[in-house]
């Protein structure tokens, strides 16, 4: 287990090589979280997994100014976790990094994956069913578990901030069993985020945590929405827990919040669903203002992912270069020829009952036609393919056992299949990058209307990004960096500098 935490001195010793290495960033490029020095664009790891091109990118984001990983305990089922103590442990015994420099951010709550099949043998009354795939508890029983199991995978002694995962999850619970949420249900609502909160601060007293705070979706919605929450109220209820975990009154360590936001989702921004106290009285603010009054860190998430109340899903990202339509029907069309080795190999076989043992056309290309973007490419990859993938692999590893005769054709048309599959993933990603592009094409001309002269050529998710990270009151903003062309966007950001007036850009109506 690495030992300490990010720390005021090393973090901005970070940044001082950092601007060593390349003096074009920019001073604002950098925030102060906690009294830390990070960069404004954080490394985001859902969907990051054990993959070469992950670990790449999370290795090249810590050495070139993206010192803040914000993760969790359900990510690929604890593989975000796994991946990013690997590469930390790495540059850290390599001399290239030091613990202190980086700042850790994971978050609990989730049930899912292997924690749900433990999660199963137990008899928790504290456990929501949200549904087959998915449970939730905030419980301390619960949240100790999932810490633990964090930073045992994350290799670290201590996890800076320590967020509950989306906790209107359970007013959700409360919508689905009575329809309805009554004040009653809200005060347990907190009642128990309090009994949480007394955890966390106990967490901080014994050096596990440096602090703690909430991941919600709802920070920006609506306040008479079922499972909106509260900011003030959440701060008053930590205010409680502090009192009962350190035995006087103090300051509490909630110190953090996270929620979406970007150029077409505003909510935060805009929505004026809080009270905040005044020096004659009360006004109404957005969470955005009250959390910047609470002297609160705001990490914010979704940049490039945008779900409009207006409706729909857009991705803020330009295309694939060079990619044509006939690139997809070819990458479709070698699935299909793989697929017709596979039952010429196993032609005559009785077990086949004169079927073809795997199809990816009969359901692959309807689901293709159906597929209008990023989001949806990822929802089919979760759905299908990575399960299709799976069960094909499996299948041939019994079918070669049971036919021990034909088991050098199967391999090699295992393999042909696979790097196939691998192709056509390729290409797919390609062509709903190219949907995408056709999809906020308005808004990215509006969007290079506004921004300055030297913005005008830069990829639409850099100025996507730097947007919302150029906004008073946002401490970082937290993109999924896959691929190391990601990082490039982030980096681009801290050379080019905060525009001076991200009000002018984002405009009030730009999600209209």
């Amino acid at each position: 287990m690495i030992s300490g935490c990010a720390t005021a001195s090393a973090t901005k010793e970070y940044a001082d090589k950092q601007w060593k290495k390349n003096p074009h960033i920019s001073p604002n490029s950098w925030k102060i979280i906690e009294g830390c020095t990070v960069g404004k664009i954080g490394f985001g790891s859902y969907r990051i997994g054990n993959e070469p091109a992950h670990e790449a990118s999370l290795r090249k984001s810590l050495l070139s100014g993206v010192n803040l990983i914000d993760t969790a305990s359900n990510y690929t089922d604890g593989q975000a976790e796994s991946m990013i103590g690997k590469i930390l442990s790495a540059l850290i015994s390599n001399k290239e990094l030091r613990r202190e420099e980086v700042m850790i951010i994971s978050k609990g709550g989730y049930i899912q994956g292997g924690a749900l099949l433990h999660a199963q043998t137990l008899e928790d009354e504290h456990t929501l069913k949200l549904n087959d795939n998915l449970w939730y508890s905030i419980h301390p029983n619960n949240l100790k578990t999932q810490l633990q199991r964090s930073r045992e995978r994350l290799g670290v002694e201590t996890i800076d901030g320590y967020l509950i995962h989306n906790p209107e999850y359970i007013l959700s619970y409360v919508m689905m069993e009575k329809s309805e949420v009554t004040d009653a249900d809200r005060d347990a609502f907190y009642a128990q985020l309090e009994e949480s909160f007394v955890f966390l601060e106990q967490q901080v007293k014994e050096g596990t945590i440096s602090f703690y705070g909430v991941s919600s979706n709802t920070f920006g919605s609506p306040d008479d929405h079922p499972d909106y929450i509260d900011l003030s109220r959440l701060n008053q209820t930590a205010a409680n827990a502090a009192a009962k975990a350190w035995g006087r009154k103090k300051r509490s360590m909630f110190r953090c919040i996270e929620m979406p936001m970007n150029i077409m989702e505003l909510g935060a921004l805009h929505q004026e669903n809080n009270t905040a106290q005044t020096f004659d009285g009360e006004e109404r603010v957005s969470v955005l203002e009250l959390a910047s009054r609470m002297h609160l860190n705001v990490l914010t998430n979704r940049p490039l992912n945008a779900f409009p109340l207006s409706g729909g899903t857009f991705r803020l990202a330009e295309g694939a270069k060079d990619y044509t339509p006939s690139q997809l029907d070819t990458a479709v069309e070698k699935i299909k020829q793989s697929e017709d080795a596979l039952n010429k190999v196993l032609e005559g076989w009785p077990q086949m009952d004169n079927r073809p043992l795997f199809n990816f056309t009969s359901q692959g290309e309807e689901l293709l036609a159906h597929m209008t973007g990023s989001i949806q490419y990822d929802h089919l990859c979760s759905s299908f393919l990575y399960g299709h993938i799976a069960a094909f692999n499996h299948a041939m590893g019994q079918l070669r056992k049971n036919q021990p005769e034909k088991a050098e054709s199967l391999q090699l048309v295992q393999q042909n299949y696979n790097q196939n599959m691998q192709a056509l993933l390729e290409t797919l990603r390609q062509h709903v990058r190219q949907k995408d592009e056709e999809a906020v094409r308005p808004l990215e001309m509006e969007l290079r209307n506004r921004v300055p002269e030297k913005w005008k050529s830069t990829p639409l998710q850099s100025i996507a990004l730097n947007a919302i990270a150029s906004l008073p009151g946002v401490s970082c903003v937290l993109c999924g960096m896959r691929q190391e062309n990601y990082v490039d966007n982030a980096i681009e950001t801290f050379t080019m500098g905060d525009f001076a007036d991200p009000a002018a850009i984002i405009g009030s109506q730009l999600n209209s």
